[in-house]
């Protein structure tokens, strides 16, 4: 689970794995940044020590897979942590 309520999920299908973010108060689920490109994304994981500057990876499934950072934008970490 996210730090915000959410859970992240990775799923594999085919060449065009995805990350998922699901709302488990409401149901809502949305494609995030993470699996923007497709992959075959096994695991998530982030480092929130520091809320206003969080990074986030994923790892893909593969026998030479790479594990991918993403690090977003002070300006939206903040207006999100305003909602």
């Amino acid at each position: 689970a996210t730090y915000w309520g959410t859970w992240v999920s990775c799923e594999e299908f085919e060449p065009k794995g995805q990350v998922w973010e699901i709302n488990p108060y409401t149901g809502e689920t949305k494609k995030t940044v993470l699996g923007a490109n497709g992959g075959n994304y096994e695991s998530f994981a982030y480092d929130a020590r520091d809320s206003s500057n969080p990074t986030f990876y994923v790892t893909n499934d593969s026998r030479w897979g790479a594990m991918l950072r993403f690090t977003p934008n002070e300006k939206v970490v903040a207006a999100a942590e305003r909602t």
